[in-house]
């Protein structure tokens, strides 16, 4: 029974050890039989060499180089009977860290488009070589390539873009080879991984064409993508600030007149912060001579915080109100000698100050935990204790001042109230807002949400109107 064993196991080693004695004798035969640096049939007809592209996935799309990235899987399919064999199936000759056209012939195919390219490496080169016994060879390259893209940005964000991967022969013309795509395949040309972070992708067309160049007709296969950006991320990195923006301008409306410094600020602000925003978007675009979307959107949205402007400006000098206290304070200063002033500080302190016509401006600072309920008592107490026969006390509380003239009479008949002679302060006709501003509170927002509406129509048909640029057959 030993015996019978181990005579079994030495009569199958000899068997393995022939068969693969006869591979390595017919792959010798091959590599001697064919000649790598000439295509089979030289001056015979074309060597048809048939195509499968397989997008593993999008790196990105780069609207300032105008380029995009991808790792592709490359497929050709072509015929050298100089690489017949009699086994039952293919050879697969390891190709380790070398090329294959270091073993046989293989089409010298580029992609006409690509800045980079590069076979990958782990753990060796990323290259399937099969050679089937009627000589048809199988050949695959895994590689990142990165192209060029002619991209137009006149309806930027809005945008779809038509990029292009072309294969062709860098040295034969078309009479020597023929690209096309493989038919037998039901994706010769497809996407694996479509997901992108600012676009949706997809394959809108594969034709196959000839191009003129110097040297004659040359063969060319194609397959255009359709990037569309997605609405999503345009919204909410560029839309929703410069709306948020805008609306943020509209609440000067709600100020009073008489802040001039909260409204102006608020205005000139947000014109800056609108304008870093501008400048940010156009810097990861590239420099164009044409007016994009994006570039209008800016400019109206500007237009409408620089209006909020203009309006206050209007509001200032059409008030009529504002006149008639300028010619009440005009006759008050020709009918008193002088005046006082008490002003609340914001540091807790109380300003007083006595102006005359007749001695130079004095004033002094009063302590107080309320500085506006001490400029309160501060009055009666000058009502009760100083001849202030026509002389006026003035409250100024944050930009609202309070005039008012008293008399002897008026003294000696209530100490304790205080009658206005030239005017009195109405707080009810005080926080009144204008026509204006009023009217500014509902236009602007229904203008602005108009020209929303518009732009995103107009824009958007125009994107979905859009041609591809291929229109080969």
């Amino acid at each position: 029974m030993l015996v019978q064993c181990h005579n079994d196991h030495h009569t199958s080693k000899q068997h393995k050890d022939k068969k693969q004695s006869e591979v390595t004798k017919a792959w010798h035969r091959i590599q001697s039989n064919s000649n790598k640096n000439f295509r089979p049939n030289y001056t015979g007809e074309a060597t048809k060499v048939y195509v499968e592209l397989a997008i593993m996935k999008f790196g990105g799309l780069n609207d300032r180089d105008m380029t995009f990235t991808m790792d592709i899987s490359l497929t050709q399919i072509w015929n050298d009977y100089r690489l017949q064999h009699n086994f039952s199936e293919p050879l697969i000759p390891l190709i380790g860290m070398s090329m294959p056209s270091d073993m046989i012939w293989i089409p010298d195919s580029v992609i006409i488009n690509s800045i980079y390219s590069q076979i990958h490496f782990v753990t060796s080169s990323n290259s399937a070589l099969y050679i089937y016994p009627n000589g048809t060879v199988f050949l695959e390259i895994r590689a990142t390539v990165r192209s060029m893209c002619e991209m137009n940005f006149k309806n930027f964000p809005l945008d779809v873009q038509y990029c292009h991967v072309g294969i062709e022969s860098y040295a034969y013309p078309a009479n020597h080879i023929v690209y096309e795509w493989n038919s037998k395949s039901s994706e010769s040309a497809s996407i694996r991984n479509k997901e992108m972070s600012k676009f949706h992708v997809e394959i809108v067309g594969k034709y196959q064409t000839f191009v003129v160049y110097s040297l004659g007709n040359f063969s060319l296969v194609q397959v255009e993508f359709k990037f569309s950006r997605r609405v999503q991320y345009t919204f909410f990195q560029i839309f929703f600030p410069t709306i948020s923006i805008v609306a943020v301008s509209w609440t000067s409306f709600y100020i009073h007149k008489n802040c001039v410094s909260s409204r102006v600020n608020f205005g000139v602000t947000t014109l800056l912060t609108l304008s870093f925003i501008w400048s940010e978007v156009n810097f990861g675009l590239p420099l164009v001579s044409y007016i994009k979307a994006i570039d209008i959107y800016f400019l109206v949205s500007f237009t409408f915080i620089l209006l909020s402007l203009l309006e206050y400006t209007f509001v200032m000098n059409t008030d009529t109100r504002i006149k008639k206290d300028k010619k009440l304070d005009n006759d008050r200063k020709l009918s008193v000698t002088s005046r006082r002033v008490l002003q609340p500080s914001s540091n807790g302190l109380l300003i007083d100050r006595k102006i005359s016509k007749d001695e130079p401006d004095s004033s002094r600072f009063i302590t107080a935990l309320d500085p506006h309920t001490a400029a309160r008592k501060k009055i009666f107490q000058l009502v009760q204790e100083e001849d202030i026969e026509n002389e006026v006390i003035e409250l100024n509380n944050r930009g609202r001042v309070m005039s008012y003239v008293y008399s002897t009479e008026d003294k000696l008949k209530d100490r304790e109230v205080i009658k206005p002679r030239i005017r009195k302060f109405d707080t009810n006709q005080h926080h009144k807002s204008t026509l204006l501003d009023r009217a500014s509170r509902i236009l602007f927002p229904i203008a602005f949400f108009s020209f929303n509406v518009y732009f995103f129509i107009v824009y958007s048909k125009a994107s979905y109107n859009q041609k591809p640029k291929l229109n080969h057959h």
